[in-house]
């Protein structure tokens, strides 16, 4: 739409499309009449004003439209599908979506990958030549490389990436587990997994009675998953299992070979000593005071596995104590990576350790089966020798943490504990096999040992004794206060994954809604109103959801669950439970603002239709006057249409983002009256009558509101045949234009 000015054939005009039919029809074109003088503004320079965040859109990737477009496939699908099906779907494509960003990365980045895993073990090795060291020390994080400042894409990219797969798969398996209401049909299953288990009986194996465990008691399958999903994200996040030894064989010495040879070093020590002084047989530790070669303490006289803790204070040499913490780190990642006792059995066989592997392996259910979660008909008993390993007659902190993930003692497995997955995987497995040992107890007496109470007793001191249910959560909230947890429980990625385990994913989300609300309230008072106010205020510096606020990948992914949650009755709970949706609406439209910051307007009134229709029509409003290209202009309108929002209503508002605040009342500056317009001058040309037009009675230059306020009106141009509300701005913005031109205080401004 034209500013108004002087008629002249050098401005846009608006003509009425030609019509045959008698009655002419409503529809109008916005004609382009060249302009000698050059247009009000440059498209570019506008752009550029108004985007001043265009580099974000630069570092966005594919991924926000593909999202996008997995999501308006999604909202046609479950309009003739089942709608809880077509919800795994769409999280099972963004899983996709994650997982082929993965795979290309992969190829750009693993092997750079591989090696900061391999130094950063490396580095991790001079913490293990210190006997008491806990080993805490969390791997150093990798860097970009800068030799290419052409390379788009890091190493962070890829573990960002990773980390969000591992978030689907995880929100895919609590979807099913907990948001998805099929109670009949989980029932249903239920009965045909037991129907095919055999009736238990006293020769029943052990293995089958866990499997019914498993399927009868919701809360241990879900425990059994979480697990599973911990020891799937293991590799992802710290290497494998063949980088940690190579890093560690490398790093003390021995290779592969070497390493079968056991303690070389304090078996030729003690050979020289038995060679010198021409002992026959055993040494005998009370009468032999050998010691160590790098320091005064004693050496141990027998070569026998327990030796070290059995002749305490005696030790090693060195370089076999660093040998013994190294062999028990990598049986401790292959324990927490979910290796079976077969695997393990082979790794420690081929360095001619088999002991170790069969001390593990005596709770293992069979050669395929996983260790520690299932076991033989005296695993009660032999957890229970675990657990007295773990607590008093380990030789080093992983030997014990071996024995501690084994026997469900945590606070051993803490100690060496790496990551915030660590610390779950610890607490989630003595939840799964305390509860397990309840089971027996309850159900199959008879299998435990005649001393199973006490037992029992012992080995739950000091372990969760709070509702069972509550575990997870209350597990998490511990995480983050606690020291040497909360940095890592606070990063966006492990507050989304917290809340799933811990099965409060709506209460992450209300607070992150409160959060960005609060943001969005005091940056700007006039898009205030477009956030809800919640009914009792709190700070934001006390939410730890906020860092997901400012990290653009968790919002995105917390905005995508929180959609799907909504066609899964998530407003319904919400109000049940006395809370108000518009809070947690919130999210998606801090999601739209960041969107709107990237660039990305052909995407937001996609998720402007799923808000109140109200705030829908509100938040695109406040979006539209960032539009300026035509051809942009059409799609959305096009787009609103397309997605039930209602044009008529949403320019309405747009309109008035703009002019409200921008137009100054007369009355505000002492005026009482609008002064008269002077539309004529005196004059002697003698072809007027003394007075004519003054050309000037309206000024040619443009302020930055009326441009912005006549960019507003072009808006209307769009819309086919709604004329009452195109004319009513029009005749607004008229109005608006004629009083603010005669008042002096607005021109001096």
């Amino acid at each position: 739409m034209a500013p108004v000015r002087p008629q002249s054939a050098n401005t846009k005009a608006i003509r009425r499309k030609q019509s045959n039919k008698k009655d002419q029809s409503d529809d109008w074109e916005l004609v382009d009449v060249d302009d000698s003088h050059g247009e009000l503004n440059s498209v570019d320079s506008v752009k550029d004003a108004m985007n001043p965040l265009a580099e974000v859109a630069d570092r966005v990737g594919r991924e926000v439209e593909i999202f996008a477009e997995r999501l308006d496939t999604y909202i046609t699908k479950r309009q003739s599908q089942d709608p809880e099906g077509a919800a795994l779907q769409l999280v099972e494509s963004f899983k996709t979506c994650a997982e082929e960003n993965i795979k290309m990365l992969k190829k750009r980045h693993e092997a750079q990958r591989r090696r900061e895993l391999k130094e950063s073990w490396s580095k991790r090795m001079d913490n293990l030549s210190d006997p008491t060291a806990n080993g805490t020390t969390v791997l150093a994080a990798t860097e970009a490389p800068a030799d290419d400042p052409r390379n788009t894409t890091t190493v962070q990219d890829l573990e960002q990436w990773q980390a969000e797969a591992n978030t689907w798969d995880l929100f895919s398996i609590m979807l099913k587990l907990h948001y998805i209401p099929s109670q009949p049909k989980t029932h249903r299953e239920k009965e045909v997994q037991l129907s095919a288990l055999s009736v238990p009986h006293r020769y029943t194996p052990e293995s089958e009675i866990w499997e019914r465990f498993i399927v009868e008691d919701d809360l241990a399958k879900e425990r059994l998953l979480i697990l599973r999903w911990l020891e799937q994200t293991a590799d992802h996040n710290t290497g494998d299992v063949e980088i940690i030894a190579a890093a560690l064989e490398s790093k003390a010495g021995r290779g592969k070979a070497l390493w079968s040879h056991g303690w070389m070093d304090t078996k030729a020590k003690l050979k020289q000593e038995k060679r010198l002084r021409a002992w026959n047989g055993p040494v005998d530790p009370s009468q032999v005071q050998i010691k160590t070669s790098h320091s005064a303490e004693l050496l141990v006289t027998a070569l026998d596995p327990d030796a070290s803790t059995r002749q305490e204070p005696r030790a090693l040499e060195k370089t076999d104590a660093l040998f013994e913490r190294s062999f028990w780190l990598v049986c401790w990642e292959m324990l927490r990576r979910g290796r079976s006792w077969t695997e393990i059995c082979q790794w420690c066989s081929a360095r001619n350790q088999q002991w170790r592997s069969i001390s593990m392996g005596l709770i293992a259910l069979d050669t395929a089966g996983k260790t520690g979660h299932a076991g033989t008909a005296s695993r009660s008993l032999w957890r229970h020798v675990c657990l007295v390993t773990a607590r008093q007659g380990s030789g080093n902190n992983y030997e014990a943490a071996v024995y501690g993930l084994l026997s469900g003692e945590v606070q051993s497995v803490e100690n060496i504990s790496q990551s915030w997955d660590d610390h779950v995987y610890a607490h989630y497995s003595s939840l799964l096999l305390r509860q397990f040992d309840t089971y027996l107890q309850t159900h199959f007496p008879a299998r435990l040992p005649s001393a199973s109470d006490q037992i029992l007793a012992t080995m739950s001191a000091g372990q969760y004794q709070g509702k069972p249910s509550a575990a997870g959560e209350d597990l998490v909230e511990k995480l983050k206060v606690q020291k040497t947890t909360k940095d890592l429980a606070t990063q966006p990625m492990k507050l989304i994954q917290g809340s799933l385990i811990g099965k409060s994913l709506e209460t992450l989300l209300g607070k992150l809604g409160f959060a960005i609300g609060e943001t969005g309230r005091q940056s700007n008072e006039k898009t205030a109103e477009l956030f809800a106010k919640p009914q009792r205020r709190r700070t934001t510096d006390s939410l730890t959801e906020s860092p997901i606020e400012h990290d653009h990948n968790a919002l995105r992914i917390a905005t995508h669950m929180l959609l799907v949650l909504r066609d899964l009755n998530l407003q319904d709970t919400v109000l049940r439970a006395g809370k108000r949706w518009e809070i947690y609406e919130n999210v998606i439209i801090g999601y739209v603002q960041w969107l709107r910051s990237a660039g990305k307007r052909d995407l937001i009134p996609l998720y402007v239709s799923r808000l109140d229709k109200k705030r829908a029509e509100m938040t695109l409003g406040w979006i539209l006057p960032d539009v300026m290209e035509h051809s942009e202009q059409q799609e959305i309108v096009r787009l609103m249409a397309s997605y039930g929002l209602d044009p008529v209503s949403v320019l309405e508002h747009q309109y008035s983002f703009v002019t409200e605040g921008s137009l100054v009342d007369n009355r505000d500056h002492g005026v009482d009256a609008i002064p008269p317009l002077n539309l004529l001058q005196h004059t002697k040309d003698p072809i007027y009558p003394g007075q004519c037009i003054d050309k000037a009675f309206i000024s040619q230059s443009l302020t930055e509101v009326e441009e912005k306020i006549i960019r507003s009106c072009q808006w209307f141009v769009l819309l086919e045949g709604q004329w009452d509300a195109t004319f009513y701005c029009l005749a607004s913005a008229c109005k608006a234009f004629l009083r603010e031109s005669m008042t002096p205080h607005y021109r001096s401004t």
